[in-house]
């Protein structure tokens, strides 16, 4: 009797679905990688320029709602931008930022959706704060920001234009968490290829979100350029840091009453040998020494110059 001998001529392999699978996983995997090793070159500006427009327009509705208040309610014309001093202050501004979730209070303000809301019972920062490891923040964002709020600051700034020469700033120090959870976790320049991902904000009891510290110096979270008005309409400088913008526009004079993005040296001076100001004095970086020439004004005015944060609506472009 003959042995038969079956040969298997098919040859196995993976089939197209099988292989567009493989495919995907591996795409979702590198995109996962790319934002948890390396998000610094990549992620960076959007989640600064995120972070910034949503403080801005939070910030910005909270103040009209003050004026509409103190306008139109006649009841009560003692809305302010957050009642109490210190603390209390931050309290208050806390519950008029962000919205709170899972409860029946009605928040009269509210602009920025949570996932966590602590207003009541945040841990107080302010700018020798070096450490957010084991602080509870005032609240996270829908998108996982983690926000922390110092106590109600107010401070006297040289101004050229104000008679007394000076002027007086109330505002708060917002540190944003600019990827949650996810390290470094760090407000320290621990070196130049690790930028921190928790920043500070100056947040104007008028509404004005002003950048500080490291980013302003630094292409890897914004970058900035100046809008020049002209007589037919205007024209724009090409995009640069933030401190070199502030040059461009104000030159060497700062004018508080006017435009508190004007103030440099103010800030550098305030802060200096802080953690929320890394560098000894001035920033160790070369700025313009003069406004641009169609910024320059007579004494006793302000430049019409405006700086702008160029936005990044991509967050791999």
């Amino acid at each position: 009797m003959k042995n038969v001998i079956k040969r298997n001529n098919e040859r196995k392999a993976f089939t197209l679905p099988e292989v567009l699978i493989v495919m995907v996983i591996v795409g979702v995997i590198s995109v996962l990688m790319l934002t948890m090793v390396k998000p610094n070159d990549k992620a960076l500006k959007y989640q600064y320029y995120n972070a910034y427009n949503t403080l801005q327009t939070a910030a910005f509705n909270i103040y009209q709602d003050v004026q509409d208040a103190i306008l139109y309610d006649f009841k009560d014309k003692s809305k302010k931008f957050a009642e109490g001093t210190g603390s209390a202050a931050s309290r208050d501004f806390c519950k008029k930022l962000a919205v709170q979730r899972g409860s029946e209070v009605s928040n009269e303000y509210g602009y920025i959706n949570t996932i966590e809301w602590n207003c009541d019972s945040f841990s107080s920062v302010n700018e020798s704060t070096s450490n957010f490891s084991g602080l509870t923040p005032a609240f996270i964002a829908s998108n996982s920001m983690k926000y922390y709020i110092s106590p109600l600051q107010t401070k006297q700034f040289p101004d050229t234009l104000s008679i007394g020469n000076s002027t007086t700033i109330n505002y708060f120090i917002v540190w944003v968490d600019l990827n949650g959870d996810r390290r470094p976790n760090t407000n320290k320049m621990e070196n130049e290829n690790r930028p921190p991902d928790i920043v500070p904000f100056i947040v104007t009891t008028s509404g004005e979100i002003i950048p500080i510290g490291v980013p302003i110096n630094d292409m890897r979270y914004m970058q900035a350029y100046v809008k020049i008005p002209t007589e037919t309409s205007e024209r724009h400088t090409n995009t640069m840091t933030y401190l070199n913008a502030q040059w461009k526009t104000f030159g060497g004079s700062e004018y508080p009453s006017v435009d508190h993005s004007s103030i440099k040296r103010g800030w550098a001076s305030l802060y200096a040998n802080k953690p929320i100001w890394p560098w000894a004095g001035f920033p160790n970086e070369s700025p313009q020494t003069a406004a641009d020439s169609d910024c320059r004004v007579m004494t006793g005015e302000a430049t019409e110059c405006e700086i702008v944060i160029e936005e990044y609506k991509n967050a791999f472009q």
